[in-house]
């Protein structure tokens, strides 16, 4: 089998609902990626680094839920024209700060699952750090 090149085409997105994109200036890094086929199944292991913005803080506690879309490609290098994509995946969470209970909640939509967090540090540690993404 080829060696299969991971694009460092983990696009991250931060989409923030309501506010302009001249607001939404919040940072993400790719700090960590690494692919393995195991089982014949090619899985992604990434870590990021998610820094929001004031705006993104302020519009948070105020009740607006944050999304953040994760997009990763792989694909095979060719001598002539563009790669091959051999797989693409995407990723969707949405951030919510709950005022009464002053917790963050993070929906995990492929998995369908909701994580709660005391501090925003430790929501966004949660999806910064990816393992085994098929």
């Amino acid at each position: 089998m080829r060696q299969l090149a991971l694009v460092a085409g983990l696009l991250l997105a931060l989409l923030v609902l309501g506010l302009s994109p001249a607001q939404a200036t919040g940072q993400a890094a790719v700090l960590y990626v690494h692919s393995e086929v195991r089982e014949d199944v090619l899985y992604v292991d990434v870590d990021l680094r998610i820094r929001l913005s004031d705006t993104h803080i302020e519009a948070l506690q105020n009740g607006v839920p944050l999304s953040v879309s994760l997009q990763t490609v792989i694909s095979e290098p060719r001598d002539w024209l563009w790669a091959h994509t051999v797989a693409e995946g995407h990723r969707h969470y949405r951030i919510e700060y709950h005022a009464l209970s002053e917790t963050y909640l993070i929906h995990d939509e492929l998995s369908r699952e909701t994580l709660t967090f005391g501090n925003l540090t430790n929501a966004l540690e949660s999806i910064s750090r990816v393992r085994a993404w098929p």
